[in-house]
């Protein structure tokens, strides 16, 4: 639906202002530059959305599903090219807004225009926009309330806790991040500003799981706080308004690997109990032929 939706309404839109050729001639040429307005944060937001991709729900659905390794791999890589042409829909709808609709807000242009082409394609575009976001929030709420409850509640606050403790505050901490995504994001100018930020935040979490595959001594203690402590950076960074002009994969990133390496290097552990799972995973994998 979202990609049926959303495509459909960027042929259609620069259809309705005579085509590509005309959509070149009308807009500013720096809207063809795709290293602007600056190329460290086009840099930090790509690489933000392909390092919290490796350890996001969709990823994990692929890999615990499919038949095998392979099936896998090629699953992944077709959904990245996906994910790639999807980026460039709603710039197209959003340059052809600026032709047909000049004046108009920027966080409104794509149901503007496509509403002007056809109250029906409109319509198509906003259910594309609601299928994305219920595709992927209530995941995200999952994943930050279990990593919380598991890492933080059960094993600061109240370790031990029962699973009738962990539910309750699971759902305390479900409703209360509702409550402030939803506060961000009714006071955001731009979704687009706003995505990125979303995507380099969660990015530690990738940087941490790539480092945690290759280096056996990570502990649980070590990632969380890396995640926790790199999160909160990149967070404060992004609605600072990314200071100094820097995007904030960069301070985030390094903040939290320092964390991650210091806490590491602290544990007594050689080989992490979380590592020693990850390779009888891998053996049971093998032997099964699925790897």
């Amino acid at each position: 639906v979202m990609y049926m939706g959303l495509g459909s309404a960027a042929y259609f839109s620069i259809k309705y202002i005579g085509g590509y050729s005309a959509l070149q001639a009308q807009v500013p040429p720096d809207f063809f530059t795709y290293m602007q307005p600056d190329a460290g944060l086009v840099i930090a937001t790509a690489l933000g959305i392909a390092i919290s991709y490796i350890a996001s729900p969709t990823c994990a659905q692929v890999v615990f599903g499919a038949k095998s390794f392979d099936a896998a791999k090629k699953g992944l890589i077709l959904a990245g090219i996906l994910v790639v042409i999807f980026a460039f829909i709603p710039c197209f709808i959003g340059m052809a807004g600026k032709v047909a609709l000049p004046g108009i807000a920027a966080n409104t242009i794509i149901y503007k225009m496509t509403s002007t082409v056809s109250p029906f394609l409109g319509g198509i575009a906003a259910m594309a926009i609601i299928a994305a976001i219920f595709s992927t929030g209530p995941a995200l709420l999952l994943i930050v309330a279990t990593t919380v409850t598991r890492d933080f509640y059960n094993t600061v606050i109240k370790p031990g806790a029962s699973d009738a403790d962990q539910l309750k505050f699971s759902r305390i901490v479900i409703v209360l991040t509702g409550l402030i995504g939803t506060y961000f994001g009714l006071s955001a100018t731009s979704i687009l500003n706003q995505i990125s930020g979303a995507f380099q935040i969660r990015s530690v979490a990738g940087l941490v799981l790539i480092v945690a595959l290759f280096w056996p001594r990570v502990s649980a203690n070590a990632a969380f706080w890396s995640m926790t402590i790199g999160g909160i950076i990149a967070g404060v960074w992004h609605f600072a308004g990314n200071p100094f002009g820097m995007a904030p994969l960069w301070p985030s990133a390094a903040v939290g690997i320092v964390v991650l390496v210091v806490l590491t290097l602290m544990s007594k552990e050689g080989v992490s109990p979380g590592y020693q799972k990850y390779q009888e995973a891998r053996v049971i994998g093998k032997e099964q032929g699925i790897i």
